[in-house]
């Protein structure tokens, strides 16, 4: 993976993780609006980089 495309996905990670504490959107519309090709496909990159799903991410904010 290229720097560009680094940086890009850490962003849109960034950004899901935003999402989920800041608002009560459904993980599925966030996956939507921020261009993952599924929910399994956010949920195995979210997994990977902070070590758990985003739905346990959200629950352990609350």
């Amino acid at each position: 993976m290229s720097n560009t495309s680094t940086i890009y996905s850490r962003k849109k990670l960034e950004k899901v993780e935003k999402l989920l504490i800041n608002t009560d959107l459904k993980i599925q519309d966030i996956a939507i609006d921020l261009g993952f090709n599924s929910i399994s496909s956010l949920n195995q990159v979210f997994k990977r980089r902070f070590g758990q799903t985003p739905m346990s991410f959200r629950k352990s904010k609350l």
